[in-house]
């Protein structure tokens, strides 16, 4: 998946795994329009990704939260805003992308 992800995001983006499964995009000067047209591109990379284990082909999907850092904000909680909108995501049937409020 992070092969993937690096052949997705563009040379200026910064990729970071964060805890077990999760991954960060971190994009500069990009606002939300350009957050999620990426985010949608990545979804659907990793829906067409193929994924084979013992001749069974097995779908993976992927949920992505999204934010914005705010001027009055840190790093912190601009990535805890981004994880409440993933596990929002999750909650809505995993396989989306949503913005974080």
């Amino acid at each position: 998946i992070a092969q993937e992800l690096t052949q997705v995001i563009r040379a200026t983006d910064i990729l970071a795994r964060y805890g077990g499964e999760e991954f960060v995009v971190q994009m500069q000067d990009t606002d939300l329009k350009a957050g999620l047209q990426l985010g949608e591109r990545i979804r659907c990379a990793i829906e067409q990704m193929p994924l084979l284990i013992n001749d069974d082909s097995i779908a993976l999907t992927v949920s992505i939260g999204i934010a914005q850092m705010r001027a009055d904000e840190n790093q912190l909680q601009v990535l805890t805003r981004a994880d409440t909108a993933l596990y929002q995501a999750k909650r809505e049937g995993r396989n989306r992308v949503v913005l974080a409020e």
